[in-house]
């Protein structure tokens, strides 16, 4: 084989390699800091909701959507507020915290942005319409 051809093909086989291990780091680095995020069902929710567990329920949707319905014990904290509220609110790192929203999109960000706070225990129940039981209105 020519020599031009043979460093050609180390050449590309560098490259393949480079680019596989860097795919293969970020892959691990989104798995750490999304790691902790755990997903929780609407029955056990409200098991916890009922025990004498310590627990920070947050709606992270609109003051709007919130008033006009909520589950019951959670706080209004809009995800634009989640790093500057949440510290003061569960200032302690293994504070059990369950977000929400309206679809699921807003309460994944919110949990992203509490584990890069650092918070070791959330909890996406995601959509308000995966509860099925009652609601509360209003902002009291």
């Amino acid at each position: 084989m020519n020599i031009k051809i043979i460093k050609t093909i180390l050449i590309i086989l560098v490259v393949i390699i480079t680019l596989v291990g860097a795919i293969m780091i970020n892959n691990r680095v989104e798995e750490q800091r999304t790691g902790t995020i755990q997903e929780i069902s609407a029955s056990r929710l409200r098991s916890w909701l009922q025990s004498d567990q310590e627990i920070l329920l947050i709606d992270v949707r609109t003051e709007e959507e919130y008033a006009a319905k909520h589950i019951p014990g959670s706080t209004l904290i809009p995800l634009e507020m989640i790093n500057e509220t949440v510290p003061f609110m569960a200032p302690e790192l293994n504070s059990r915290i369950v977000v929400y929203c309206e679809s699921g999109q807003r309460s994944r960000e919110a949990a992203i942005l509490l584990t890069e706070l650092g918070y070791e225990r959330i909890y996406d129940f995601g959509s308000l319409n995966n509860w099925n039981y009652n609601f509360a209105q209003g902002l009291g």
